[in-house]
């Protein structure tokens, strides 16, 4: 099911919601959990009967092995590595298969893996990768979840049903957020879970609208008018105009972030519907001002668990060997950051696909973070930093940011290596030939009402959290500088005015909402 069906919002969330208040109020928060992870079940069967069983089959798995490493007294690490290759084996087998198709004979089995699961399962997987490796820490969140160990204070203790309504989370369970469970199992253990608050449909309902202006208002659009049919042409080899290949990339740029950003809004929201608060996965990325900042902002549940369990034990291995062998400068670097890092966002470009694109975009990534990282650590930055102003700092940064980033994640939308090249090879053509043809004029005429419109809202615009801080519409988990401007900080209220202007924004979502088109990160 799709966030974007009339049947998804007319009919499921509604009666969802209903029942779920119902079962909450009169039975208790164990009824409201079984409404949980039934309706997210209802919410897998549309798209397979692979991909549900798939679900299910890693629920049961995760929670057999989870309790294994809980009741092990040494820790429980083969119980572990059990549970990372059965998921990690799932991931490859199922998302990475056409890689083998090279073997003779293999392809049609490869391709028919990959048909199987319809959509990504990366998310669900890393999802629960994070719940054992939490659960091998000994997380109290973690285990309380499970059941394993004593009853939480208020003596409330989870077991099959709260494992299953956290694992099965229908409005987190497709594209992320990717959450902790240390970050949901207080609600979904509370004894007022399954009461719905008026103050959380509020901000919910925000949230959700948000996100479908984005998605459907915004991006669509883009995609339809701006990108696709340039990426298109590049890929069947049809000439192109370079004016239409930079139009094209900006936009991109834009569309992805407009398309990812308003899942996750519409996941958050649905979220806060049922009393539950999701980790904040975009915090206006394209205002970054660096690299650092960028990965700060954008994707953030997947590089924090990319830091936290790839990146910081590979980079304490790498300062202890240092250490261990009395290495300095540049080889000390070398094996304590940089190799580490470099690991660390090759890991995040393959997760998105197996192709040679995601590759080069992590390697190209990983080696710009390392570069600025060590820039910044230059007595000459310093000085730099110290004579110049913060805003001047910070405007230099985001125009020097944004050119590489818009072309690196054109990388996304290129079938190959080759086609990405020959957009480079089609931007070398005569530039002059932009203000003579009509064709240009054309292009120009199309696309710059979307560009235009899509930036000054990224750059203009505070986003969705900023607007409703107050009600804390999400967890925040890296803390980033806003850089609206002072006029533009609009503050959200549940009050008649902002009421009237979202009911404007789904009333115009609903009139453009035709036969919904995919979420383009769910193709990663």
């Amino acid at each position: 099911m799709n966030f974007l069906d009339a049947a998804f919002l007319f009919a499921f969330l509604p009666v969802t919601l209903l029942v779920f208040s119902v079962a909450g109020r009169l039975l208790g928060p164990t009824a409201a959990l079984v409404v949980m992870s039934a309706a997210s079940i209802v919410f897998c069967a549309p798209f397979g009967w692979g991909f549900t069983s798939l679900v299910l089959l890693s629920a049961i798995v995760n929670f057999v092995l989870g309790r294994m490493i809980l009741r092990n007294p040494t820790g429980g690490g083969g119980w572990l590595a059990l549970g990372m290759a059965f998921n990690l084996g799932a991931l490859i087998v199922f998302k990475y298969g056409p890689i083998f198709a090279w073997i003779p004979g293999a392809t049609p089995f490869a391709s028919r893996l990959a048909a199987f699961i319809p959509i990504t399962i990366s998310f669900l997987t890393f999802q629960r990768i994070v719940l054992l490796l939490d659960v091998y820490q000994r997380q109290p969140a973690a285990a309380a979840l499970l059941g394993v160990g004593p009853p939480r204070p208020d003596g409330t203790r989870g077991g099959v049903i709260a494992y299953s309504a956290f694992v099965f989370s229908f409005p987190n369970l497709v594209i992320g957020p990717i959450a902790y469970a240390s970050e949901t199992t207080t609600k979904l253990l509370s004894k007022s879970f399954g009461r719905v608050r008026r103050a959380d449909l509020e901000t919910g309902l925000f949230l959700l609208t948000v996100g479908l202006i984005k998605k459907v208002l915004i991006a669509d659009p883009l995609g339809l008018r701006v990108v696709n049919t340039v990426f298109e042409k590049v890929h069947q080899g049809h000439s192109v105009l370079a004016a239409e290949v930079a139009v094209a990339m900006v936009g991109y740029y834009a569309q992805l972030y407009f398309d990812f950003s308003g899942y996750s809004d519409m996941a958050l929201g649905i979220g806060r519907m049922f009393g539950l608060r999701f980790p904040i996965n975009f915090n206006s990325p394209l205002r970054a001002t660096g690299i650092v900042d960028f990965y700060r902002r954008w994707h953030i549940t997947l590089t924090r668990i990319v830091a936290r369990f790839l990146f910081q034990p590979l980079s304490i291995m790498g300062a202890r060997f240092a250490g261990g062998h009395d290495l300095k400068g540049v080889p000390a670097r070398l094996v304590s950051a940089w190799a580490p890092l470099m690991v660390n966002f090759l890991v995040i470009g393959i997760w998105h696909g197996a192709s040679w694109t995601f590759v080069l975009f992590g390697l190209v990534h990983g080696g710009w973070f390392i570069l600025e990282t060590e820039t910044r650590r230059l007595r000459a930055w310093k000085r730099f930093a110290k004579a110049t102003s913060e805003r001047l700092r910070r405007r230099l940064g985001q125009v020097i940011t944004f050119i590489p980033l818009m072309i690196t994640f054109s990388l996304f939308h290129s079938h190959s290596l080759g086609d990405f090249l020959r957009l480079f090879d089609y931007m070398q053509a005569d530039w002059l030939d932009f203000f003579d043809r009509g064709r240009s004029h054309f292009i120009l005429k199309q696309s710059y009402p979307w560009l235009i419109s899509a930036f000054a809202l990224i750059w203009l615009a505070p986003n969705a959290y900023e607007m409703a801080a107050r009600y804390k519409p999400g967890i925040v988990t890296f803390p980033a500088v806003s850089h609206t401007p002072g006029i533009m900080r609009w503050a959200w209220r549940p009050n008649l005015l902002w009421g009237a202007i979202t009911a404007v924004g789904g009333l115009l979502v609903l009139r453009a909402l035709g036969a919904p088109a995919p979420f383009v990160y769910g193709g990663f």
